[in-house]
Order: C-alpha cells, then sequence, then structure tokens
C-alpha cells in the first residue's frame, strides 16, 4: 500500500457509504476490506476503488471531490 484515502460518497441509492481508494500495485481487496471491517465495526461496508495515486493541494490535504469524481465514474 503506497497511500491510501478514506471519505464519505453517496451511493445510487442515496445512500452513504465509506470508500477506501488504496494506490499501488501489491494490496489484495478483500484483506484491506477485513481490517477495515475488524478495526471499525460500526460503520458500513466498504467500497475500494483502486487509483494511480491520490489527488493532493499543495498543502498535502487529499482532494476529496476530486477523488470521489473519479471513483464514482
Amino acid at each position: 500500500v503506497d497511500d491510501v484515502a478514506v471519505f464519505a460518497i453517496e451511493t445510487p441509492n442515496g445512500a452513504r457509504a465509506v470508500a477506501a481508494v488504496v494506490a499501488g500495485d501489491d494490496f489484495v481487496d478483500e484483506s484491506v476490506a477485513q481490517r477495515f471491517r475488524q478495526a471499525f465495526p460500526t460503520l458500513p461496508a466498504i467500497v475500494l476503488a483502486k487509483v494511480p495515486s491520490i489527488p493532493r493541494n499543495d498543502m498535502g490535504k487529499v482532494m476529496r471531490a476530486d477523488l470521489a469524481a473519479s471513483v464514482q465514474k
């Protein structure tokens, strides 16, 4: 895992879901999802989306709107 961002997105049915976006080639989706569920059992299931990089602004903060737009395409 090279980089991770976790944020909320709107699902097609309007419900909120937590999405974890992981950049990197050598991770196993189910392993990440399982570890997340173990660490945060009360949160909804996560959606994993693999991206080449996490967009950040000049201050290093995740540009969530850009990231969410790329995940929801």
